[in-house]
């Protein structure tokens, strides 16, 4: 199977769009904070808010690695700099990527781990007390909610994907299967009437009869390769053999095939006249 670029990639364009818009819409979120308590904005902090979403790039490959760096990041800002800590988009989009990618147990430790982690307050005090927890909380919840809901919605949709795939591909067989049918029916007639032909003109005109024998001949074959077309069609999509499939009894096989119908009690009699001769596969 071949690699292509984006899979040879550890992110996307879209991821990158997502990261650089995270981390400015966080940095903006922590400015407007800082002046609202009436610190200096910290150069440290910020970049750590920068980084934290720019982290995000790796959010679809490692989703737990990724919020693991977000949720340390946000918490060496909570504890360092002058700000009330607050659910930021980072770990928003963070938790969310973990709700949609990984198991329900993964997805409920993700989710237990973050709410109190961006409850950190400044100074070292275990939480903020009051509606920052609270909102944490229910800004945790509603990530999670929203990720199990979107993973069902994807899951939903492929299943629908598939089953409509599978539907077209099976309308295509028959209506495939239906024009061979059409086809071997016309060479089965035409073997018929060429057959007929060549019985009423034996007699008085042996050339006559001679090329109604060829084209029956050609009939014939043409309508057996025709029926193996539809047989393929009609026998795609099933379970692969796990041993090759025996080959087809041939002249060779007569003997066999007497003896097995003696052993299952039919009294056959089998007697060859005339020389053995090589005969083609089809023939045989």
């Amino acid at each position: 199977m071949s690699t292509t670029r984006a899979d040879r990639l550890t992110w996307t364009r879209n991821d990158a769009l997502v990261a650089v818009g995270a981390a400015a819409v966080d940095l903006t979120g922590f400015g407007f904070d800082t002046q609202f308590e009436g610190a200096p904005l910290e150069v440290t902090a910020g970049a750590l808010v920068v980084a934290a979403g720019l982290a995000l790039v790796a959010r679809r490959r490692y989703p737990v690695a990724t919020l693991a760096v977000v949720l340390v990041l946000g918490v060496v800002v909570n504890l360092t700099a002058t700000v009330s800590p607050h659910f930021g988009l980072a770990p928003s989009v963070a938790l969310y990527s973990v709700a949609v990618a990984r198991r329900p147990a993964v997805v409920a430790v993700a989710a237990l781990l973050t709410a109190p982690l961006n409850s950190l307050g400044q100074g070292g005090l275990p939480f903020e007390p009051g509606f920052g927890v609270l909102a944490n909380v229910a800004a945790t919840v509603l990530v999670v909610v929203t990720g199990v809901l979107v993973k069902r919605w994807q899951r939903e949709t492929e299943a629908n994907r598939v089953l409509l795939a599978d539907r077209a591909v099976a309308e295509e067989r028959r209506r495939i299967a239906r024009e061979l049918h059409d086809i071997v029916a016309h060479h089965i007639t035409t073997m018929q009437l060429m057959a007929g032909g060549a019985r009423a003109n034996l007699a008085h005109d042996p050339e006559a009869a001679r090329e109604a024998l060829v084209t029956l001949e050609g009939s014939g074959r043409l309508a057996l390769s025709e029926m193996r077309q539809l047989l393929d069609v009609l026998r795609a999509g099933e379970e692969p053999e796990t041993a090759p499939p025996a080959p087809q009894p041939g002249a060779g096989d007569l003997d066999r095939i007497v003896t097995e119908s003696r052993l299952a009690g039919m009294e056959t009699e089998f007697t060859v006249r005339g020389p053995v001769r090589p005969l083609p596969p089809t023939v045989g």
